[in-house]
């Protein structure tokens, strides 16, 4: 495997602002602890409240002092992550998101619902992709959405025995692009070239 340096951005290093999210529950994904983008203005932990539905409730109350009962899988159900650059693996995400250091920098997919095959080799799902269109440049392009299909394979667990999906292939539909990847990930997430 090829190495590639500089091709992936931790999500923080991404400043989003309502306007970049089509409803409130997609905004709801991106409210992080301390609220680094200012999605929450009033910090009653519900994101961009003036965007429309489908919207995310507000957060529970406080946990109580007894620790939550945790449902562990089924022994012969292996959980398989997807890994973000230097953020906590995921289950089915929602968003993805992934800097390229080419193609104008960073892809954002959201709205990532019904996964297909998640667990086994080849796990897809049809979400919504911003990017740029490269005109005049890939960098100084404006920013479009389309929708798109994520592709995500090749199971494998090196990474300290968990089980994590190493490529990546994002299938944009009506954009300047065809297909961006696949890129290969390693254990903190970030890309490389796919082997």
């Amino acid at each position: 495997m090829v190495w590639a340096t500089g091709l992936a951005q931790s999500a923080s290093a991404v400043d989003f602002d309502c306007s970049d999210f089509s409803t409130q529950v997609e905004a709801q994904g991106y409210l992080l602890p301390g609220d680094p983008h200012g999605l929450d203005g009033d910090n009653d932990g519900v994101a961009c409240e003036s965007l429309p539905c489908p919207c995310a409730s507000a957060p529970a109350q406080p946990p109580s002092s007894d620790p939550p009962a945790v449902e562990a899988p089924e022994p012969s159900q292996e959980l398989v992550y997807w890994k973000p650059y230097k953020e906590p693996a995921e289950v089915e995400p929602r968003i993805i998101l992934i800097g390229t250091g080419t193609l104008g920098g960073t892809f954002r997919v959201a709205s990532l619902v019904n996964w297909r095959g998640w667990g086994t080799d080849r796990a897809t799902a049809k979400g919504f992709l911003r990017m740029r269109t490269c005109r005049p440049s890939c960098v100084q392009g404006r920013l479009i959405k389309r929708p798109a299909t994520v592709v995500l394979s090749d199971v494998w667990s090196t990474c300290g025995g968990q089980r994590r999906y190493r490529n990546i292939k994002i299938r944009p539909q009506g954009a300047p692009i065809r297909v961006i990847g696949p890129y290969g990930t390693d254990c903190i997430g970030g890309l490389t070239f796919a082997s």
